[in-house]
């Protein structure tokens, strides 16, 4: 059943779909395999649901710098924003600028996935010393 928020209309469905057209596929495999890569697991088919409860976005944290990133594997959504809080908390300390980061609700409630895709970009640049991918724009 479809939540009553995901019912779109007139300027709102147009800006949904505009932002789902902006959605790079390409981007996505590149950062899930640079992910699984970093942690060694694998995050099945769905990028964002697999990042959804903070818990991998931690461990990839936590690989790239030991113990700077808690997080509680829970069902309980309160402790899974944490989760993402910790990971942003992370990200800002990383060196990450506040522009390429995502909101929790980005992630959380799948708000702006072209945002958690700029923002795990922008960590993995820093990290791996690559140069930022070309920005798709509307």
């Amino acid at each position: 059943m479809q939540h009553p928020s995901d019912y779109h209309f007139g300027l709102d469905a147009d800006l949904d779909a505009k932002k789902k057209a902006l959605y790079d596929k390409g981007l996505e495999a590149d950062i899930k395999q640079w992910i699984e890569s970093t942690i060694g697991e694998s995050l099945g088919s769905d990028f964002i649901a697999a990042l959804q409860s903070g818990v991998i976005l931690c461990k990839l944290g936590n690989k790239i710098k030991p113990g700077s990133c808690k997080s509680s594997p829970s069902k309980a959504p309160f402790i899974q924003m944490e989760n993402i809080n910790s990971f942003l908390n992370f990200c800002k300390g990383l060196g990450v600028a506040t522009t390429d980061l995502f909101m929790t609700v980005d992630l959380f409630e799948t708000k702006n996935p072209n945002q958690v895709l700029q923002g795990l970009s922008a960590v993995k640049r820093i990290v791996t010393g690559a140069k930022p991918a070309p920005v798709k724009s509307a």
